[in-house]
């Protein structure tokens, strides 16, 4: 097979403007290859350097298990314990008798009972109620 050439002549601005369109696609060619290698490399580091860190961070899981073995504990006096245990049980029955009352008034559409009476007997919610009921007959 013979090779045939063709020459074309193109007018001067025509021959500069495609030769520089050329010219910046291999330029631009160029440049993808480098931040390629570019990315390549820094992949390379990224791998490297998380497997750095997931060591780094088992280490340090190591030692603050070993140092909260090493750590006394603190111990408080078994006044103050008795004291927060106190406090605590207090809370907690004052927050149950709020739940008691709240859910009597929302059961039966009472008025809102005055929170600072939590002293009420089973009894005096009961009068409560009836009384509710008679002046929902009238």
């Amino acid at each position: 097979m013979e090779e045939k050439q063709v020459f074309v002549s193109f007018k001067k601005p025509l021959y500069k403007e495609n030769k520089s369109d050329l010219l910046m696609c291999k330029t631009n060619i160029i440049v993808l290859q480098k931040s390629l290698v570019n990315l390549h490399a820094i992949r390379s580091n990224k791998k490297r350097l998380l497997n750095l860190l997931f060591k780094l961070a088992q280490s340090t899981e190591i030692t603050a298990k070993k140092l909260d073995n090493k750590i006394p504990d603190s111990s408080i006096p078994k006044e103050l314990k008795i004291k927060q245990l106190k406090k605590e049980l207090t809370k907690k029955k004052a927050i149950q008798k709020k739940e008691i009352i709240s859910s009597v008034e929302k059961k039966n559409n009472l008025p809102i009972i005055n929170k600072d009476d939590l002293e009420m007997s089973y009894l005096d919610k009961e009068l409560l109620e009836l009384n509710q009921r008679i002046k929902e007959l009238d």
